[in-house]
């Protein structure tokens, strides 16, 4: 069996995994935590990568990687890996003014005419924000490594064991009781999401192929964040009320995590010409993201188990501040 070795052990790469593990791998998992011959995994430290990679790797998915310096690790070692697939964003796509997601906190939500696809501009290669580390991490791939490599850009990702389920910003008011939740713009903002099996299933069907190039990756549609809410609503079995407004958020009331001003949707063209069919929609492949969520809601603080969420410039159940407004 050939061998498939994967760079982290979150949402992305369990989905990986489970994904090519019946297509025929050896599926082999290091996060921080592994240590291989002695050395401690460490995706950062050019001696653990040597160590890890050993003999070779049919196949290595990073979805750790984030910069140009984690690009220029991985050169020297390609004449081991037979393909890399690697992890980026759609964050990295600019509008005609050059506005991306990086601009988007400071009000200037990009705005496109279309589903974006793998041809809109990007932000350039840098080291200024996320977006254009990522670009700097995707250049330096594609033009150094000496072997296939197949870069995927999701967005809004969701899917077990994430740290940042935006799900929960529906689930937790749900389980506690709260029976109207507020949405600025109407309910009516789509902020496309991406279902961490989509990624899985897309790295197993270009593994074999070998394939170069970018790939968008995102569910089949994009629900509005009013529909998603009743989605997760429905999957609880409840049906709170939505208060709706037009415009913005109010002091942060009715910004939940897809919270936007224009339409943020992808297109996923190259991943269809590559033959990705995707065969479920949100509604289907959220269900056990939910039921996760709400298995686990008992355990404690969710801070902790949710740190992208908790780290929000706001408190995302001001409760109190939903009631005034």
């Amino acid at each position: 069996m050939p061998r498939a070795l994967i760079f982290g052990s979150g949402q992305i790469g369990q989905a990986c995994a489970a994904a090519l593990a019946p297509a025929g791998w050896q599926v082999e998992t290091v996060n921080r935590n592994s240590v291989v011959d002695g050395v401690k995994f460490d995706r950062h430290d050019s001696v653990a990568l040597a160590a890890v990679l050993g003999a070779g790797a049919g196949l290595v998915i990073d979805t750790i990687g984030y910069d140009r310096a984690d690009a220029d690790l991985l050169v020297p070692l390609a004449s081991g890996i037979g393909q890399l697939i690697t992890i980026s964003s759609v964050s990295v796509y600019a509008d005609a003014a050059g506005r991306s997601l990086d601009e988007a906190r400071a009000g200037g939500f990009p705005e496109f005419d279309a589903a974006i696809s793998e041809t809109q501009a990007t932000v350039p290669p840098g080291d200024d924000s996320y977006s254009t580390r990522k670009v700097a991490m995707e250049q330096r791939l594609l033009d150094g490594m000496a072997c296939p490599v197949a870069v995927l850009r999701p967005c809004a990702i969701y899917g077990l064991n994430s740290r940042h389920p935006r799900e929960w910003w529906f689930v937790k008011r749900i389980l506690d009781g709260r029976s109207s939740v507020p949405l600025a713009y109407r309910g009516e903002s789509r902020f496309h999401n991406t279902s961490a099996t989509s990624i899985g299933a897309l790295a197993a069907l270009l593994a074999p192929s070998k394939r170069t190039g970018i790939f968008n990756i995102a569910d089949p549609t994009a629900p509005s964040v009013a529909e998603i809410g009743g989605i997760v609503a429905g999957i609880m079995g409840r049906s709170p009320t939505f208060a709706l407004w037009d415009g913005p958020p109010k002091h942060h009331v009715g910004q939940s995590p897809w919270c936007v001003p224009r339409p943020f949707v992808i297109a996923c063209e190259a991943a269809k010409a590559a033959g990705y069919l995707p065969t479920a929609d949100y509604a289907e492949t959220v269900a056990p993201t939910i039921a996760w969520l709400v298995a686990t809601a008992g355990q404690g603080d969710w801070r902790p188990r949710f740190p992208v969420m908790a780290g929000y410039d706001f408190d995302p159940f001001d409760y109190a501040s939903e009631d005034a407004a």
